[in-house]
């Protein structure tokens, strides 16, 4: 077989299908391209069914910028990019990774802290579990301090972890899987740290097992933590010890001498049926916040007794002075999953609950007590693990998937007012050159003139699913489609040998030249489909994405696309003249013609020019009588060959012939006008004047069986005019035939 011998491939072509593959980039350096690309996703990370995961997402507003820390973008480390309030893309840079497990993020004051961690599987009193390490503003490292041992098998194993900051003690509360109890099973837990983040020092940590007097919670699958007065407040999602979700308030403030855990203070938010240490609750956590009253958590939770499948959202509020507890039901739905919520402070006694719910982000105001106020707003978008900030009036979150990163934005002042901004990082490669026997195509990136070549196809042929029930393809279609209705179709592609050995990319643009009447879809299955969804016209062009030259169209009509509406059929003394009003959209019309008595349409004549709205059918011209009902339909072109769009209703006529007529001067200043009897006339109208034009003129209307006609009380001397017409009833509407030639007849006797 030659080199470059056609090979045929039968593939569903997926709607458009990115070559540029997704990399994991190590080091640490600062890199203000814009086609850097990361792989992988956060959409959806902030909610969970059973147990959460450490937050990898983070924003920060400082300076008139924002920075977006990614924990998982890249390998060797952590992702830091810089963006202005545009969101344009200022400089990235890659900060090496501490220990193995990320666990948070932190900003205090002048700095940065990052919690990593790693697995201690021999239970090693020496080996070093959880580490703080500090960075200054340009992410300079600054020092670290850390636990070894602390009880701890996997940190952050089955929860999360988050940290906050009062006076110059850095403050963590996360979890851990412990190392293995006489039971044989390592239990998870919740872990909190205090650090001197000016010593940067351990100064307390509790990672033992005790109960929630001392703070402890088992298992303990998210955690939240506050500072109050000094003093912690925290809230675990737990489902033993106890089985609710906890509030924890600690009794004193932290100082050098640690924490204080002793004594805690723990109230049951929201209890769980079922058994202890039954890992499902049925509820998760997504926010902690106080307001001047009340401490607010909010999360998601089955709907009803759990019997229906989906999740509710609510809002528990817990006094600050008495510790009651009143849980707010934020949602009523029937059915349906609603994702874990994230809530916004946006004042002292003001926040705002955001969750998402079938591809769409909903969000509404929530008071100081818990309380809804106001609207249920939604925008089409998605949530992220990024906990969103307030900046400027706007609360702010992103989300992340491989090469797109989308903004949100929701104004705090007027909730109705939301944005969504999404940033590519890819490369933007156009075609300097294809090879249209072997399929190789040469790129360059527009935006950083990196340079590749790869290959794609030579050929293509489409074929279209068979409108019978035999599942079979065909590359012809129906000539017309209903609105609902719709075609699969999938694409074979002809390739060169040479494209075997190379990179290869056979993806497809699909473009309608009208979305509105034929959408361009994608089946649950990923096959390419159209959908009809109105009546109309429209075009649908396809070509390979890396080789535009290859394009083929596909016209396509869906139903009537309209009507064609007659304005006018008369006699003229050339034949029949038909008229009708312009449709839109069309390439041209048909005339057809009947005869009455008989069913069969004669296609009279085909006009190619969709300006042109009349025609006169002189093939009957001289078939006085005949009675003939005419029609126009208006057609496209669909694929080289016409396909009526629209038919007008038929209209019917009887041709009249242009007659003859004769006139004599008769004594008594009197003229007599004569003419020939014909078939298919109702009436004749006889018209006189004493000048050409008729101005004044008189009609004299006689009967169908009259032949000539004497008038009289004319003026001697004078020159009259006269001339003659036919007229017809049939079809419902009186028509008339031409006028006869003029004649002239001098007045004498």
């Amino acid at each position: 077989m030659g080199k470059n011998t056609v090979k045929k491939i039968i593939a569903c072509m997926v709607l458009v299908f990115v070559m540029c593959g997704y990399g994991m980039l190590d080091g640490y350096a600062a890199d203000t391209s814009e086609c850097t690309t990361y792989g992988g996703s956060n959409i959806g990370d902030q909610d969970y069914y059973t147990w959460s995961d450490t937050v990898k997402s983070y924003l920060v507003y400082q300076n008139g910028r924002y920075m977006r820390f990614q924990a998982n973008a890249v390998r060797s480390g952590y992702l830091v990019e810089y963006y202005d309030k545009n969101f344009k893309l200022l400089s990235r840079r890659t900060v090496n990774k501490e220990l193995d497990m990320f666990g948070g993020f932190c900003q205090s004051g002048d700095y940065y802290y990052v919690l990593s961690g790693q697995t201690n599987y021999d239970e090693s009193d020496n080996v070093e579990v959880y580490r703080i390490t500090k960075y200054d503003k340009n992410w300079n490292r600054i020092s670290s301090c850390g636990l070894k041992g602390a009880n701890t098998y996997i940190p952050f194993d089955a929860g999360s972890a988050r940290m906050t900051s009062s006076g110059r003690y850095l403050m963590i509360r996360t979890c851990h899987e412990m190392y293995k109890k006489s039971d044989g099973y390592h239990h998870q837990a919740n872990v909190t740290i205090q650090v001197d983040m000016q010593t940067m020092k351990v100064i307390d940590s509790f990672t033992d097992v005790m109960n929630t007097e001392y703070g402890y919670v088992s298992h303990s699958f998210n955690q939240f933590i506050h500072m109050e007065n000094g003093r912690i407040v925290a809230v675990d999602h737990g489902d033993a010890y106890p089985r609710s979700i906890v509030l924890i308030k600690y009794p004193s403030a932290i100082g050098s001498d640690g924490f204080h855990e002793w004594n805690c203070e723990a109230t049951d938010v929201i209890s769980f049926d079922g058994e202890t240490g039954d890992n499902y609750t049925g509820a998760t956590v997504g926010g902690f916040e106080m307001s001047s009253s009340s401490y607010l958590i909010a999360g998601s939770r089955d709907i009803g007794d759990g019997a229906t499948y989906g999740r509710d959202i609510y809002v528990a509020s817990v006094s600050r002075s008495s510790c009651s507890v009143k849980v707010n039901n934020i949602t009523n739905y029937s059915d349906g999953y609603s994702e874990t919520p994230h809530l916004v402070k946006t004042g002292s006694d003001s926040f705002v609950l955001i969750w998402g719910r079938d591809s769409k982000v909903y969000y509404t105001k929530i008071a100081g007590s818990g309380r809804r106020v106001g609207d249920v707003y939604s925008m089409e978008g998605d949530l992220s693990d990024c906990e969103p900030v307030m900046a400027n009036d706007r609360i702010t979150w992103y989300t992340w998937k491989n090469n797109e990163i989308a903004f949100y934005q929701i104004n705090s002042g007027r909730l109705s007012s939301h944005s969504v901004k999404k940033v590519t990082s890819d490369h933007s490669f156009v075609i300097k050159g294809c090879d249209t026997k072997s399929g190789k195509v040469d790129l360059r990136c527009s935006k950083c003139g990196e340079s590749k070549s790869i290959y794609t196809m030579t050929d293509f042929t489409t074929y279209w699913r068979k409108s019978d029930d035999s599942g079979a393809y065909s590359t012809e279609y129906d000539a017309a489609f209903r609105k609902g209705q719709v075609l699969p179709f999938t694409v074979s592609y002809d390739l060169s040998d040479d494209a075997y050995n190379n990179t290869l990319d056979i993806s497809m643009i699909y473009k309608s030249s009208d979305p509105g009447i034929i959408e361009i879809a994608e089946s649950e299955t990923g096959q390419p489909e159209l959908k009809f969804l109105r009546n109309g016209i429209a075009t649908v062009t396809m070509y390979p994405t890396y080789n535009p030259a290859l394009k083929k169209s596909y016209t396509l009509q869906v139903g009537p696309t309209g009507s064609v509406t007659m304005s006018a059929v008369n006699n003229t003394s050339a034949g029949i003249s038909v008229k009708w009003k312009k449709t839109a959209g069309v390439k041209g019309y048909i005339v057809y013609r009947q005869s009455v008595g008989t069913k069969k349409w004669t296609r009279v004549k085909r006009i190619s020019n969709a300006r042109t709205v009349s025609y006169v059918d002189t093939a009957v011209k001289n078939n006085q009588g005949r009675k003939y009902t005419y029609k126009v339909a208006a057609y496209i072109t669909l694929n080289g060959s016409d396909k009526e769009a629209a038919v007008s209703r038929g209209v019917s006529i009887a041709r009249l012939c242009t007659p003859s007529v004769k006139a004599a001067n008769v004594k008594g200043r009197k003229l007599k006008a004569s003419w020939k009897k014909m078939t298919g006339v109702t009436r004749w109208q006889m018209q006189y004047a004493s000048n050409k034009t008729f101005a004044k003129g008189k009609i004299v209307t006689c009967s169908s069986k009259t032949v000539a006609k004497t008038v009289g009380s004319l003026k001697k001397g004078r020159t009259y005019y006269v001339r003659l017409r036919s007229c017809s009833n049939y079809g419902g509407k009186t028509r008339y035939s031409g006028w006869s030639k003029i004649v002239k007849v001098k007045i004498n006797k």
